[in-house]
């Protein structure tokens, strides 16, 4: 495998920066995007499934039933012909598929932010101010910290990762971050 093939995987809760990362990665680095709700979105599109946020878990919990935990990390890997980030890893054995497929041109990042600046980010994001909407976002934080072999397991996830990056402030500091982390594997890259 050629050296300067990379896959970058990212990691983390809900608003944490995961997409501002790979969108970063895509307009700076010439990355290709990947995303596992791409693969669902299409997969359910032909199975004529809505994909709204109840169905997409619903569609993979059953089809990681069918098929094996690394479903989804199958499906992705199939996509990766060059250098890629991946957005929205979630489950340990997703981890191992890319580690197995890419070796040493696999890095995971795992990005995290207070509850409280995601919270913000999400009601700025969809305008929300509901209180309902947030009790709902704190019920999935927790389905998303399943200790369920196989499921969504960020917190577990987020322990294999080679960097930890805080997203608590700004966006330019998110990527001089990102930036560091990135020079750190490929320090020949000029800015």
């Amino acid at each position: 495998m050629d050296k300067r093939f990379t896959v970058i995987g990212i990691t983390g809760y809900p608003a944490s920066g995961k997409d501002t990362i790979a969108d970063y990665l895509a307009s700076s680095r010439d990355f290709l995007t990947v995303s596992g709700g791409d693969v669902l979105h299409i997969e359910m599109a032909k199975r004529g499934i809505a994909a709204n946020r109840y169905n997409i878990h619903d569609f993979v919990e059953g089809m990681r039933k069918q098929m094996g935990p690394g479903y989804l990390a199958e499906e992705i890997s199939k996509m990766i012909v060059g250098n890629s980030v991946i957005s929205g890893i979630r489950n340990t054995k997703e981890v191992e598929i890319f580690k197995k497929r890419f070796a040493d041109n696999f890095k995971l990042i795992a990005v995290g932010a207070t509850p409280e600046i995601r919270e913000k980010r999400i009601a700025e994001m969809n305008k929300i101010s509901d209180d309902t909407y947030f009790d709902q976002f704190k019920a999935e934080e927790e389905n998303e910290k399943n200790f369920d072999p196989g499921s969504y397991e960020i917190d577990k996830v987020s322990r294999m990762a080679d960097v930890v990056i805080d997203n608590n402030t700004t966006r330019e500091d998110l990527f001089q971050k990102v930036d560091l982390f990135f020079n750190s594997f490929h320090p020949n890259v000029m800015e």
